[in-house]
């Protein structure tokens, strides 16, 4: 098993032992404390690589249509401010790029403590790009999405995502729907 699915597996076996463990406060409505969010949608990837042996140097775009998924633990510092690991995944249809993933430390600020609210939030951490014949490239990226808590734990989400890894260059613009849990 790669190393990413695994740090994504021992992450989700954390946060359900975290939740049974809790006492019944643990999810009491207020984002101060545990924070727990996944959600999916459709994505829009594009990405620039230069570096398959059979196209030798030029760059070769490509666009298409993605799968999205994403998954967040962390702490509420108040029921405005939410410190996060997050973890996204892209998986692209019908490209020479399989997919993107990242992994990384997030912020998110609700404009107001109670839904419905706005939100942004900021990740930074490492970016994964998967092409066909298992090849990958890893290196820094980031992400910037705001949302919109339409009901209490239920949000609507944009986020564009960056990165620039080994010749390749990638963004992901991403819409979805989250169910949170604090």
């Amino acid at each position: 098993m790669p190393r990413r699915r695994v740090r994504i597996v021992i992450g989700l076996v954390i946060a359900i032992l975290t939740s049974w463990v809790q006492d019944a406060n643990a999810f009491d409505g207020h984002r101060k404390g545990l924070f727990l969010s996944v959600g999916v949608g459709p994505g829009f990837l594009h990405s620039e690589h230069s570096n398959y042996r059979w196209i030798g140097s030029r760059q070769v775009p490509e666009d298409g249509s993605s799968i999205s998924s994403s998954f967040r633990i962390g702490a509420g510092a108040s029921d405005n401010l939410v410190i996060y690991w997050s973890a996204l995944t892209h998986f692209a249809q019908d490209m020479h790029t399989k997919g993107i993933s990242s992994a990384g430390l997030g912020i998110r600020y609700y404009v107001q403590s109670t839904a419905p609210t706005f939100y942004g939030s900021v990740v930074y951490g490492y970016e994964n790009w998967r092409g066909r014949w298992d090849t990958s490239h890893t290196g820094p990226g980031g992400t910037i999405s705001a949302g919109y808590e339409f009901l209490k734990n239920y949000e609507l989400e944009a986020g564009l995502q960056v990165g620039s890894e080994s010749g390749i260059d990638f963004r992901v613009i991403a819409l979805g729907i989250n169910r949170a849990w604090y």
